[in-house]
């Protein structure tokens, strides 16, 4: 875990913390996971992905996209 990630885990979860300070700290958790998320699919042969696979990972997509408030309710 790097520096950034460690402090992050420190100050977001201290009983202490602001709730501002906090949510800065969900932010940045949620733009690595999106970053690592991204690298992941960068190396992905889609060619050999499924119909059925696409779907269940398109749907969990939606999903994610939408507990961050990037998504559009239906």
């Amino acid at each position: 875990m790097n520096i950034k990630m460690w402090f992050v885990k420190k100050v977001g979860l201290h009983a202490m913390a602001p709730r501002w300070l906090k949510v800065i700290c969900l932010q940045i958790t949620m733009s690595e996971i999106e970053r690592e998320i991204n690298a992941v699919f960068a190396k992905v042969d889609l060619s050999k992905i499924t119909k059925e696979q696409r779907d269940s990972l398109n749907a969990q997509i939606t999903k994610m996209n939408l507990a961050r408030g990037k998504g559009m309710k239906a």
